[in-house]
């Protein structure tokens, strides 16, 4: 029933401002209300089109812990409105939501295997009915079956995304998808590779979107660092050291920046250590919005790793006073005014208590999360 209190009018304002803000928790208010009113006016045009701008919102905004259930809600309410004029604009927003949907799942411990393998089905059947172009889908199967332990099907899965093209409807920007080639590249030890890809596309700034070159530079510091091309690392490496700082925003490049410190104190830059311990003093306070369990685990062991390589020295860092009923993901005492080698401790049995939560994912069979991170906070 339409509620009289409310006009298309103010859906339209809500929108608009809704779409005037940069992705933050302050645009999911607005496009949350805007959906309230859309109900409220009883139209199904507006409440299709503000149930996939808030799936956007939650992808984009920090919030991917939010996006499974909404897009699961917005694909049923379009296929049981097969009318709605909005259908193939909100069709295109799902499309491009997709790959954050497995994302969520997948970084939560509590996703079951089976849940998972009927996703990547679901968005197989997907892209094979609205575009044809099955990239998207062959790169999220590596990330399900890497994290499954199935090395094999990952291995076909990473192959299959190399060759497919990938210019489909719901690609990643050319900019965008060499991302996952150079990070698998490093993850491999291949950095002269990973370097020699990533110049490339930093050599076509007309391809960039508006993530770019940030994201670039961030998945090719770890490359550059043990190429030896200290002063670009260190170069690069300011400019996304601010943001992180004013607003790491879900907490998605945590990792990277701890990874970061470890590395460039391991080339003999000293100084990497105490920007690396500063900067754990600083942003300790942000763990408690890291948008999933894995990033916080990943977070929580590259902060491990750094802070062991600073010593244990018992001063103690007094700039640390973080509660450990804050963080979103897990449950851990309360890190007050630690020495290094108790925050750094402290950081190890986090991961390690999320690491055996993914170790138990329902349904897996080749648990190896917990001899992963053990191996990348002692590497």
């Amino acid at each position: 029933m339409q509620d009289s209190s409310y006009s298309l009018e103010d859906f339209e304002s809500l929108m608009l401002q809704a779409e005037a803000e940069e992705f933050s928790y302050q645009r999911v208010l607005l496009h949350e209300e805007a959906l309230g009113v859309a109900r409220s006016l009883g139209d199904e045009d507006a409440v299709a089109y503000s149930m996939a701008q808030l799936c956007l919102a939650y992808a984009y905004s920090g919030m991917l812990y939010r996006l499974p259930e909404l897009f699961d809600e917005t694909l049923a309410f379009i296929e049981g409105h097969l009318h709605l004029e909005s259908r193939p604009m909100v069709i295109e927003i799902l499309g491009c939501c997709f790959k954050f949907v497995l994302l969520a799942e997948t970084d939560h411990p509590a996703t079951p295997v089976s849940a998972l393998v009927a996703r990547l089905e679901q968005l197989r059947e997907f892209m094979v009915e609205q575009d044809g172009c099955m990239q998207e889908y062959y790169l999220r199967s590596f990330y399900a079956y890497r994290d499954f332990g199935d090395f094999q099907l990952a291995a076909d899965a990473f192959a299959a995304w190399q060759v497919e093209p990938k210019e489909g409807r719901f690609s990643e920007c050319p900019s965008c998808l060499p991302i996952h080639e150079i990070r698998e590249l490093s993850y491999q030890g291949r950095f002269a590779e990973a370097a020699e890809l990533g110049e490339q596309v930093l050599a076509r700034p007309e391809e960039f979107c508006q993530s770019q070159p940030l994201n670039l530079h961030m998945s090719l510091l770890q490359a550059w660092v043990h190429l030896g091309e200290i002063s670009l690392a260190k170069k690069r490496h300011r400019v996304l050291l601010l943001s992180a700082l004013i607003d790491p925003l879900g907490g998605e490049f945590l990792p990277d920046h701890y990874r970061f410190f470890a590395d460039f104190a391991d080339a003999k830059q000293d100084r990497g250590l105490r920007l690396g311990r500063a900067f754990f003093a600083s942003n300790i306070k942000h763990w408690a919005q890291v948008e999933t369990p894995r990033i916080l685990m990943e977070t929580a062991a590259c902060a491990a790793r750094m802070l062991y390589r600073v010593g244990s020295s018992g001063r103690r860092m007094r700039k640390v006073r973080f509660e450990g009923d804050c963080l979103p993901w897990g449950s851990m005492p309360d890190l007050m005014e630690p020495t290094v080698r108790e925050a750094a401790q402290w950081c190890e049995e986090l991961a390690l208590q999320l690491a055996q939560r993914f170790d138990a994912r329902p349904g897996l069979v080749q648990p190896h999360t917990v001899a992963d991170i053990q191996a990348l906070i002692r590497s």
